[in-house]
């Protein structure tokens, strides 16, 4: 006798329809996609439907360098918000998720295991960070340096005598799903036909904040990965690159790497890209190699790039002719400086014609730019039975009425100045059922800025010896992450109560390299509540973020209307934080949509 008895389970078909755009061929920053799944599509499992599209990146006129998309979240990064609305009887807004590259970062920064990792490298248009492009001066390793597997430009293969321009950048491909309530994983199968079909809206970033430059071109990073200078040839093998006056003209340096990436195919320089020289253990020592009439800091315009057998496999770079200015009274060792792009960073070094002299072009703004194309929903449609359908639908019906619950985001912005050393923020929330809340405080003027193409001033550096210098990536990404900026502790205030009764403290995460258990726990129960599967905290720094759950359990909710909600912020007393902030308080909430005859509502 058997007391096991198999569950009735029905074949259901299910198949993936190409669903286009319905506004335009090809988009730009700050333009909008529309895109409707009719009502003939009865159902479909938004976890296995997807935005399918294809991206080109700009180059700034004049000025070659390799691009790439926000590394992390990549074809994410171009959709700033996105709203979803019922058709029946008229459009009813359903959800709206504003910063939804944000909030998206947040999810990445830790859901992400590297199996994860490598598959949003191939199909969403992150980076990975391959063997060869680890470190091994220090545990940071960079997932902008990939120039072998990245989607955005010509690796292997390139021609490195000729200027790269446009032609060497390439269409890629992104599948990337959507992080909605609608489209989460809870929901295996959204009733589209009940709601009248779903029209999306998708608004699109600006360029300036999604597309990079390669972060290994950069000297705002772990200088010893970028290609180190390994001396210059004065006909007895490599020296050191001594100022001999304004008769010292050279046309080629030699580089090497210290991170394991001794392939020309992995270089992250082009020709035609500028460059200068910085001591790696100073980061603010610029090296002048330009004429003494020049510009103040180095720029020189690559014009060959070789591996030459001649200096033991060493990458020669060749550019136009340089000398070290009389102001220079120091040599530039070999080993002891890398190699920046100064093409995003100052602008182009130009050659005057005629007189041999070099001039520098400012650049005041950084126009890159992207091209979206060929945008299509593919929905993964389900398709039962008439009697089975019937069936849903009455399972469905509670007192007349349809309920379809959903976990989705609202984002409640509040700006802070980097003068409040105490702060206590107000969030004005409103909700029926919220589950938890993520707050991230963002670089505002990042946030704000048209100039992020370069990462200038960007990271937060912690100089441990000589050659052992370690960056955090605070806001290269644009207003996409939390920045610590001297945080010491923070409390939630809800109504009069202090949750936890005690601060919780983050004053050693500042360092970047230890951070209290009670706040890891806060914020692991933050997002289990959000819906977010935390399997990694390793950016607990690098995307700083400060979580709190409003309930416990997965059906956990509180009602938090006409409540006073909270939170405290206390930063350093003895150094005052170094940027003004944007909080986004991401609330994750419970929302009921509600089918009645023919009208949808939707209650928060």
């Amino acid at each position: 006798m058997s007391y096991w008895k198999n569950d009735e389970l029905e074949s259901v078909k299910q198949t993936s329809l190409s669903i286009p755009s319905a506004n335009g061929l090809s988009y730009g920053e700050g333009q909008r996609v529309d895109i409707t799944i009719p009502s003939s599509i009865k159902m479909f499992d938004g976890r296995k439907s997807y935005l399918n599209f294809d991206v080109k990146l700009g180059l700034p006129a004049g000025a070659p360098t390799r691009l790439c998309l926000d590394p992390q979240i990549g074809g994410s990064s171009l959709i700033k918000n996105i709203r979803i609305y019922s058709n029946m009887g008229g459009r009813v807004l359903l959800e709206e998720i504003v910063d939804y590259n944000a909030k998206v970062a947040l999810e990445y920064s830790y859901d992400t295991d590297e199996s994860m990792r490598k598959m949003r490298g191939i199909k969403e248009g992150c980076l990975t960070a391959n063997p060869p492009n680890r470190g091994t001066m220090g545990s940071t390793t960079s997932q902008l340096s990939d120039t072998i597997t990245n989607h955005y430009f010509q690796g292997e293969g390139s021609d490195y005598t000729t200027a790269y321009d446009a032609d060497k950048v390439l269409t890629a491909k992104c599948s990337i799903p959507l992080h909605t309530g609608i489209f989460a994983d809870a929901i295996k199968a959204f009733p589209n036909e009940i709601c009248g079909g779903i029209y999306c809206e998708l608004d699109l970033e600006m360029a300036s904040r999604c597309v990079k430059q390669l972060d290994s071109v950069n000297k705002n990073r772990r200088l010893p990965l970028n290609p180190v200078f390994a001396g210059i040839d004065k006909g007895a093998g490599l020296v050191d690159w001594v100022n001999n006056g304004a008769t010292d003209k050279n046309t080629a340096l030699w580089v090497e790497f210290k991170n394991m990436n001794d392939s020309i195919a992995s270089f992250p320089f082009v020709v035609g890209e500028s460059f200068g020289l910085v001591q790696i253990t100073d980061a603010t020592n610029i090296a002048n190699l330009a004429t003494s009439a020049g510009p103040t800091e180095a720029n020189m315009i690559i014009t060959a790039i070789a591996v030459d057998g001649t200096q033991g496999d060493r990458i020669k770079v060749s550019y136009l002719e340089a000398e070290n200015s009389a102001t220079d009274s120091a040599p530039i060792d070999k080993g002891l400086w890398a190699m920046y792009s100064t093409t995003i960073d100052t602008g182009r070094l130009d050659k005057v014609a005629g007189d041999g002299t070099f001039r520098i072009a400012p650049r005041t703004s950084y126009p890159v730019s992207y091209t979206m194309s060929n945008v299509e929903m593919v929905v993964s449609s389900l398709e039962l039975t008439d009697a089975s359908y019937a069936q849903m639908k009455k399972g469905l019906q509670q007192n007349g009425e349809i309920q379809l619950d959903i976990i989705s985001a609202t984002n409640y912005k509040h700006s802070l100045m980097k003068e409040n050393r105490q702060a206590t923020v107000n969030i004005p929330l409103n909700n029926t059922r919220a589950k938890s809340i993520a707050i991230l405080p963002v670089d505002a003027s990042v946030y704000n800025s048209a100039q992020l193409v370069g990462a200038v001033g960007t990271y937060i550096e912690e100089k441990d010896s000589a050659y052992r210098r370690d960056t955090i990536l605070r806001s290269n990404r644009s207003g996409y992450v939390g920045c610590i900026d001297g945080l010491t502790s923070y409390q939630m205030v809800i109504d009069d109560e202090l949750v936890p009764s005690r601060p919780v403290s983050v004053s050693k995460a500042n360092g970047g390299k230890s951070v209290s258990a009670q706040h890891l726990t806060e914020l692991d129960k933050s997002l289990n509540q959000s819906g977010i599967v935390p399997r990694s905290f390793v950016d607990f720094n690098r995307n700083f973020v400060i979580g709190r759950a409003y309930s416990s359990g997965s059906g956990g909710v509180a009602d938090l209307r006409n409540r006073t909600n909270q939170i405290q912020l206390q930063y350093n007393e003895t150094t005052a934080p170094t940027v003004n902030k944007l909080l986004m308080c991401f609330v994750f909430y419970m929302k009921r949509i509600i089918v009645k005859g023919d009208s949808v509502s939707v209650e928060l």
